[in-house]
């Protein structure tokens, strides 16, 4: 199992077909681990991870997902969380106000992560055979694609806190909100 991430062209400066480092992806706040572990084995090495890290692992923090068949997703999931996704458009902007441990188990995912050190997008795709544990900062800026691969997509996040509380933060309320804020002076530190 492997991924595949690349820079956006943006301008005529910046190599756009060159490759992304697991390195500077990395630098970004960003982790991950492509594995070959039965679904079963990346969740608890995805449940140990998250409890090293001081996630909660209760019912509101461990999210089982569907994009398959959205019928098996927790009430919770379906009423908080993919009612709010569905109205923001999938070219949009947007930060998560926690940090996760997402793993994919099923299917694939394209998203593009903002590089805020060179100033460009990086494309991240993760081939349809799953076995993938993606570490997501609070307050990095990303963009999902939500096309007809993305749909077939299931998997577990674990998050640093619960549900309930997390907040899907829009472009026009990005650059003052406090948690995009805290990443940016985390990533320019390191």
């Amino acid at each position: 199992m492997s991924f595949r991430a690349y820079r956006l062209p943006s301008n005529s400066s910046t190599d756009s077909a060159r490759s992304v480092s697991l390195e500077e992806f990395t630098a970004l706040g960003w982790k991950i681990l492509p594995s070959q572990l039965s679904p079963q084995d990346l969740e608890q090495t995805a449940r140990k991870l998250a409890q090293e890290l001081g996630y909660p692992l209760t019912e509101g923090s461990v999210v089982p997902f569907s994009f398959k068949d959205l019928a098996t997703n927790s009430q919770q999931m379906a009423r908080e969380k993919l009612a709010k996704l569905a109205q923001i458009s999938p070219e949009a902007d947007r930060v998560i106000s926690q940090e996760a441990i997402v793993i994919v188990t099923e299917g694939s995912l394209k998203f593009d992560v903002e590089d805020i050190i060179s100033k460009n997008w990086i494309r991240v795709e993760i081939p349809g055979n799953g076995g993938t544990l993606l570490r997501a900062p609070a307050g990095a800026k990303y963009r999902i694609s939500f096309d007809q691969q993305s749909m077939n997509l299931v998997g577990v996040a674990f998050l640093k806190g619960v549900l309930a509380n997390v907040e899907i933060i829009e472009a026009k309320d990005l650059e003052t909100h406090a948690v995009r804020k805290a990443y940016l002076r985390n990533i320019r530190q390191a």
